[in-house]
């Protein structure tokens, strides 16, 4: 292949085939295994018009969008989704201890 196209290719130019290249279908299994609780949970977080939801959503996107033509998977964007993850998680469980104390309040 490096003689059909004259150079070394330093990785695959496509996020995911580049993922599963370095970390096998394991490591691909286990990305899509936190990418998708992101997308669920920012998209909970639009639904209930949080602007956080809307931010995660839009950089969720925009990374895997970037990912189809460079491989930038491994490494900050990691980071970055597991990041969102986190925040997305503490954003709905704080709005869970809200509706909680405000039925509590409706009770009384």
């Amino acid at each position: 292949m490096d003689r059909r196209i004259g150079f070394i290719a330093g990785h695959a130019h496509n996020g995911l085939f580049d993922l599963l290249l370095q970390l096998g279908l394991v490591g691909l299994v286990l990305f899509t295994a936190v990418a998708v609780p992101v997308f669920s949970r920012g998209w909970r977080l639009m639904e209930q018009m949080k602007p956080l939801g809307v931010v995660i959503v839009l950089v969720l996107n925009a990374t895997l969008v970037m990912a189809t033509s460079e491989s930038l998977l491994l490494g900050p964007p990691l980071f970055l989704i597991c990041l969102l993850y986190g925040l997305a998680s503490r954003a709905l469980r704080e709005g869970q201890i809200v509706e909680h104390y405000e039925r509590e309040a409706r009770i009384l």
